[in-house]
């Protein structure tokens, strides 16, 4: 079958940081016009499916112009970047889940987080069946790109805590001013970095499996909302 489509091609891809975070911005050669596109999923690992998802819904009928809006409303949902708020009070804080499953997943979002001023950091590691008994991946995450990031904070939660706290001891040079703060509970965990944060604040939290589906349950959501 001969197919003729329209030039779809990504021109420019550069890194925005709107609401503290370094959102893509897509810059994508659409039929007869060049578009900008303000994506809220976060990563460069993003960029190459853009382009392939609006080529193809251009092969399914669709016009490049309705899925480019369609791509720029998309919300970030179960630990994929998305943001879950805790409000009491007049003050707000505002969690934004980047679930870690292996090294290279949790070194591609720490390559993000390093751009990041004044970072605020919850690692929730645990070890049930759904994450892994076996936690010696977080040597092989790239931890020490948070050298290259202004670090505000850091708390390490979970059933793993105190591993994850070790991993941190040696890849941060020099250390932290303030210690790492280890809570094995996900829920004193998450009071302690609303206490820490300030109004409006971001915390970026990367869980594994299990610890995102507690953490998303403390935050009020749950399976059924996804």
């Amino acid at each position: 079958m001969d197919v003729n489509l329209p030039l779809l091609a990504a021109s420019s891809v550069s890194a925005a940081a709107p609401s503290s975070f370094p959102w893509l911005s897509l810059i994508t050669l659409l039929p007869g016009a060049v578009a900008p596109l303000l994506m809220l999923l976060p990563g460069d690992g993003t960029d190459p499916k853009l382009p392939r998802t609006i080529a193809l819904a251009t092969l399914l009928g669709v016009d490049g112009a309705t899925a480019a809006a369609g791509l720029k409303d998309f919300q970030p949902a179960f630990g994929r970047g998305e943001i879950l708020s805790r409000q009491r009070g007049g003050k707000r804080v505002d969690y934004r889940l980047l679930l870690v499953k292996n090294p290279a997943s949790f070194s591609l979002s720490l390559e993000l987080l390093r751009h990041l001023p004044a970072l605020q950091l919850v690692l929730a590691i645990n070890d049930n069946t759904a994450d892994g008994r076996d936690v010696s991946w977080l040597w092989d995450s790239q931890l020490e790109r948070l050298n290259q990031a202004q670090v505000d904070w850091v708390i390490c939660t979970g059933s793993r805590a105190k591993d994850m706290a070790v991993r941190l001891k040696y890849a941060l040079e020099p250390p932290l001013a303030e210690p790492p703060a280890t809570l094995e509970s996900l829920s004193a965990a998450l009071d302690l970095a609303f206490d820490r944060a300030r109004h409006g604040d971001t915390v970026f939290v990367m869980p594994t499996y299990t610890a995102m589906l507690e953490l998303r349950k403390l935050l009020g959501k749950t399976l059924d909302a996804v």
